[in-house]
């Protein structure tokens, strides 16, 4: 992320009822980034984790971040494929802006 020009703030927000990865800022825009890790397909891929409720779990954790607060946001994933000896790296994608409602 910091090679792509990110700034990161924190890793691992954890609140009641809410996770979020990775904040970070990228200009004036903080950019809240769920990261999935797999080594298979075999439970889907990362993207596909990113169901309604763990949507609305990611959205709660931004709003106790911003405590009110209005402020301009996105949220990203970074999808890591690991080869199968958990240590090799074969990809990471990078979905930004993903639809989070």
């Amino acid at each position: 992320m910091q090679s792509k020009g990110y700034e990161i703030i924190k890793n691992n927000f954890t609140v009641r009822g809410g996770e979020i990865d990775l904040i970070t800022k990228q200009n004036n825009t903080l950019v809240f980034v769920e990261v999935k890790t797999r080594t298979s397909s075999s439970f889907g891929y990362g993207d596909e984790s990113m169901n309604r409720l763990k949507k609305m779990h990611i959205h709660r954790a931004i709003q106790r971040y911003l405590r009110g607060e209005d402020s301009d946001y996105r949220i990203d994933l970074v999808e890591i494929q690991l080869e199968p000896d958990k240590k090799t790296l074969k990809t990471i994608n990078h979905f930004e802006d993903i639809d989070y409602e």
